[in-house]
């Protein structure tokens, strides 16, 4: 496997700090609904988990074809969030519109089947800890549009939360890869 090296885990750890800033109005909970604060932690941490584990496939040897197993990953998650749905009594307030059903298929195949074979083939190429930190930039791309389009507003939160997050993204991003090292001690030598 790929060693991390300690920039990179840094960016990591950085990128993390600069979400919990972005996100703190609503995991503290005082200006949202009860319960929207517990997801929204949730999210935050996932955020990381998602870093975490691109620096750990890496470094652990697999045998099953990446894209095999991300299809069973979304076939799973699909059927448990729809078995959970109906189990919440969900089922009889959906009532599907062609918009919706046009929207869930545009995000059925660019979002999962573009976008990760995108991540998955940028993992398999690139330093894993850049790779990473696509958990942290898509959020701030989502504000962006948000801001552009959406008619959102730029919060205190938001403007001292994406510098961070742009940090740690950089830090990552310029941590020396593991062949760099190798070729500055190899020349040293």
């Amino acid at each position: 496997g790929e060693r991390v090296p300690a920039r990179g885990w840094a960016g990591v750890a950085v990128g993390l700090a600069g979400m919990a800033v972005l996100l703190w109005p609503d995991l503290r909970g005082a200006e949202v609904k009860p319960g929207v604060a517990l997801g929204v932690g949730m999210l935050t941490c996932s955020t990381g988990v998602w870093a975490w584990s691109s620096l750990y496939q890496k470094r652990r040897p697999h045998g099953a074809d990446p894209f095999a197993a991300v299809a069973f990953q979304k076939l799973v998650g699909g059927a448990a969030a729809v078995l959970l749905g109906l189990l919440l009594g969900e089922g009889p307030r959906w009532h599907p519109q062609a918009d919706g059903l046009w929207a869930l298929l545009y995000l059925t195949f660019a979002g999962s089947v573009v976008g990760y074979t995108a991540y998955l083939y940028a993992l398999a190429h690139l330093p894993t800890e850049r790779v990473a930190m696509y958990a942290y930039v898509n959020p701030l791309v989502a504000v962006s549009l948000g801001i552009a389009w959406g008619g959102e507003s730029a919060d205190p939160h938001l403007l001292a939360g994406a510098p961070v997050v742009l940090l740690g993204v950089w830090l990552a991003g310029t941590a020396p890869t593991a062949k760099a090292e190798a070729a500055t001690v190899e020349s040293a030598l």
